[in-house]
């Protein structure tokens, strides 16, 4: 497989680096991006938390003195969908490319049999490895983090599987890496390494998912701690696709040194890069989580027998039911730690999300617009809010409102190739049409026309895999919803 690159973009690209190479700073919108910090002050004073102490500290294998590099710095990103607020980044090129900035090739260290190992033997290129010592002041190790990549989503299940590893050696520790270290940087649950191949959308651009499937048998279930980002979120980053924040952990002997190394690579190839972003301080030996309390007052609407689910940054997105008080108030409680972004949504069952506007909301990844707060560093209850509403009081919606808000006629249902939606009546504004799944990833997506005659719109479920989606519809800042059974 070949990539292809337009030569008027390297033109292009070469030309705007040259006037970037006197600014350190880098911004847009509610993100920003320094690359000006020293290697020392990035570890010590941006990832490190705790009682840490690192000492020894090198990048691509030069002490702090010499290691000049834009391939690492510092992040803010508030106001987004985006899981972490602020913390560290380091990137197989300039970090300025996160804004959707292009930039020619700055510098390519090769070759690091580590990160070899884990793209599955695959040459590796622009590598960045960050390294240090620390002595534990307790059992435990943790640090939490979120992979992005350029590569997703055309390169996935290719030979392109860039990766991130975050290698841990020293005291009770005995893995295949040097310096017997063990790679702490995996799926949940698993030992399978983060990287394109392992964590995506779970369907190869290619339409061949071997390449997957040899590294994660699973990938397609793991497709859960994927988020895609095309066309990007406001106020994220430019990379099409991450993952959710992971934690990654390892135990240790209190009072031993252990050796630390965080390394991310292309694989193959030095074109299209990847990022790895750590939340800020949680390179530490505790957890930092506090509580997170959410609630909903339901007496505008009638709840379906499922109940009321919430969905968001602390659940992968995946709706969970919420617990009924005798009060009749649904409540939600999730350990989240500080300096997170958290965007959620409540639902009516599991097909009715909820429509929020723009005085609490932000453009999320449960399409539409997401409720949004960012965690302090201490628990935080936030006050009873409305179903579709950005507080309470809650004003009563009739029947006939709540249908009209709610409801989307789709038959056959279940359906199996061709399935006839019964479209709102919207004038002759255009629509759009949204096929989801039940982690609110879009599936499906189109611009559709409204037909004032009312005959009724055909889509395609044919491709859809077997199981249960949310069909929706949004027109007029109106969202339409109903579940689809495919068969």
């Amino acid at each position: 497989m070949v990539k292809s690159i337009a030569l008027n973009s390297i033109i292009f690209s070469a030309f705007l680096s040259v006037l970037m190479l006197t600014a350190p700073f880098l911004a847009s919108g509610q993100i920003q991006v320094h690359d000006s910090v020293n290697v020392e002050t990035l570890v010590n004073d941006v990832l490190l938390g705790g009682d840490l102490t690192a000492t020894n500290i090198t990048y691509n294998g030069n002490p702090v003195e010499d290691a000049a590099s834009n391939h690492y710095g510092t992040f803010e990103i508030i106001n987004s969908a985006f899981p972490i607020s602020e913390g560290a980044v380091l990137a197989t090129n300039g970090i300025e490319h996160l804004l959707d900035i292009p930039i020619s090739q700055t510098e390519n260290f090769q070759g690091d049999p580590d990160l070899s190992a884990i793209a599955g033997g695959m040459n590796v290129n622009n590598c960045a490895i960050i390294e240090f010592d620390v002595v534990a002041p307790s059992d435990t190790f943790l640090i939490d983090y979120i992979f992005a990549s350029e590569e997703y989503p055309f390169y996935t299940c290719s030979q392109f599987n860039d990766v991130f590893g975050l290698f841990v050696s020293g005291p009770g520790l005995e893995g295949p890496f040097l310096n017997d270290a063990v790679n702490i940087a995996v799926i949940p649950a698993t030992d399978i390494p983060i990287g394109v191949n392992t964590v995506n959308s779970g369907s190869g651009s290619q339409g061949n998912n071997e390449p997957c499937l040899e590294v994660n048998p699973n990938f397609q279930e793991d497709s859960i701690y994927f988020m895609a980002n095309s066309p990007p979120l406001n106020n994220s980053i430019s990379t099409p696709g991450h993952t959710h924040m992971f934690t990654a952990f390892a135990p240790m002997v209190t009072g031993q040194t252990y050796h630390i190394k965080f390394a991310i690579a292309n694989a193959i190839d030095n074109i299209f890069q990847s990022a790895v972003f750590m939340r800020k301080g949680s390179v530490s030996n505790t957890s930092g989580l506090n509580p997170l309390t959410v609630s909903l007052n339901p007496s505008n609407f009638d709840v379906v027998p499922e109940g009321i689910l919430v969905a968001g940054t602390f659940n992968y997105f995946i709706p969970e039911p919420m617990e009924l008080s005798p009060q009749g108030i649904y409540t939600y409680e999730a350990m989240v730690p500080s300096n997170m972004n958290i965007t959620y949504k409540f639902y009516n069952g599991t097909g009715t999300p909820e429509l929020v506007n723009d005085d609490c909301g932000i453009s999320g990844a449960l399409s539409s617009l997401s409720r949004y707060v960012i965690m302090p560093d201490s628990p935080l209850v936030l006050d009873t809010v409305c179903f579709g509403s950005c507080g309470a009081p809650c004003s009563i919606l009739s029947t006939q409102e709540q249908e009209r808000i709610h409801h989307l006629e789709i038959f056959p249902n279940p359906g199996t190739e061709l399935v006839q939606i019964v479209l709102p009546e919207n004038g002759n504004h255009s629509m759009e049409v949204s096929v989801l799944d039940l982690t609110g990833k879009i599936i499906l997506q189109k611009s559709i026309n409204s037909n004032p005659g009312g005959v009724p719109y055909q889509l395609d479920v044919a491709a859809l895999q077997n199981g249960m989606y949310v069909v929706q519809i949004t027109a007029d800042r109106l969202i339409y919803a109903s579940k689809l059974v495919k068969e």
